[in-house]
């Protein structure tokens, strides 16, 4: 889990793996709502160019 940013009191997480898992770890906050988003692909192709130009 990466934390992208946060405003008074909302956090916005970027998440890859088991979403069981994440659901779990959340169940034990406290939480008022709660919002997933899939990724568009504009995001998919930048975060994959991104890693990619770190490796060379």
């Amino acid at each position: 889990m990466k934390l992208l940013k946060t405003a008074e009191n909302k956090a916005e997480y970027s998440f890859k793996g088991d979403i069981n898992q994440l659901t779990k770890a959340l169940s034990m906050c406290n939480l008022t709502e709660l919002a997933v988003f899939d990724l568009t692909l504009d995001e998919i192709f930048l975060n994959y160019y991104h890693k990619e130009n770190y490796h060379d």
